[in-house]
């Protein structure tokens, strides 16, 4: 058999994928805020409004997964 990585390993490399997804998604939010401050970009407000709403709850998703490999990680 190989020696591959172990369950711990596994889990703290997916822990740290899903926390950076999270972070490039409030990057995205932050960015959309601010496009949104300039009064010329109003046009974009609803669609930019649905999009936030979108990456927050994939944000709460991704969070969830981080508190599921915690879990697989005590096993």
């Amino acid at each position: 058999m190989g020696s591959g990585p172990s369950n711990k390993e596994i889990c703290k490399s997916n822990i740290e994928h899903h926390k950076r997804t999270i972070e490039s998604y409030k990057e995205d939010i932050a960015r959309m805020r601010e496009t949104l401050k300039n009064p010329s970009n109003k046009h974009l407000k609803d669609s930019y409004k649905l999009r936030i709403e979108e990456r927050q709850k994939q944000i709460a998703w991704e969070k969830k997964c981080i508190e599921d490999w915690k879990e697989r990680m005590k096993r």
